[in-house]
């Protein structure tokens, strides 16, 4: 018996299918989870300063996938539809030393 049968035979199975299915829909549970308490914590911060919008600034790390889009621009790209919505706006912010750059007064350390 060659090894390919056995395989094939598992990777078509339906129980494989409904694995990569439920998978699948976990992933998207988790980060609808995720996009909620973003979005929540950014209307506390609205009505806590008076605000009329409330602007969520995310990294725009680029990170490549040969096989279509990666989660983190899946992620961002629901983020700022959900956002949308809700009058919230996202934009992106270049992350190269942003660790080094002091928030009061703007200085960049060594």
């Amino acid at each position: 018996m060659r090894v390919e049968e056995p395989l094939r035979k598992f990777y078509s199975s339906m129980m494989f299918k409904i694995m990569g299915r439920e998978l699948k829909q976990a992933k998207t549970a988790t980060s609808g989870k995720g996009i909620d308490r973003l979005l929540a914590k950014a209307e506390d911060l609205k009505q806590e300063a008076g605000a009329a919008r409330t602007l969520v600034v995310e990294g725009d790390g680029s990170f490549n996938s040969q096989r279509g889009p990666t989660l983190h621009q899946k992620f961002i790209s629901d983020l700022k539809t959900m956002a949308q919505a809700q009058n919230v706006l996202v934009t992106c912010a270049d992350e190269f030393r942003t660790s080094m750059t002091c928030c009061p007064c703007g200085t960049v350390g060594q």
